[in-house]
């Protein structure tokens, strides 16, 4: 995990792709996207532009990024789900009954990194 003042990125470990936890002002967002996603996925950027508390995406490239305005823990678990619906649709696995469990445990880590980084 690689971790700066204002954002964190979280390898989803058994999954080739990571995520972004950021809070940081939109300019630096902006550009900390642009220093790190792969350049063909630049034209995307705008669609993270943070709105309301908080705002989440999945890049055509398979890189996920959260951007939080507020870090209620409502506001951290929807987002967190937002991305783990994202991923699960990259992988074809629908939320049903019999796939519950990786959902699950998936959102316990993004959730559970997110509040190591912010100190909760």
């Amino acid at each position: 995990m690689k971790t700066k003042k204002d954002y964190i990125i979280i390898p989803f470990v058994i999954y080739p792709f990571d995520l972004m936890v950021s809070i940081q002002n939109e300019s630096d967002f902006i550009g900390t996207l642009k220093k790190i996603l792969p350049e063909d996925v630049h034209d995307e950027i705008n669609i993270v532009l943070p709105k309301g508390r908080g705002r989440s995406a999945m890049f055509s490239s398979g890189q996920s990024v959260i951007h939080l305005s507020s870090f209620d823990e409502g506001t951290i678990a929807h987002e967190s789900f937002h991305i783990v619906q994202y991923l699960m649709a990259r992988l074809e696995t629908p939320l049903v009954i019999d796939t519950e469990e990786p959902y699950a445990y998936l959102l316990e880590y993004i959730v559970n990194e997110i509040h190591k980084w912010l100190g909760k």
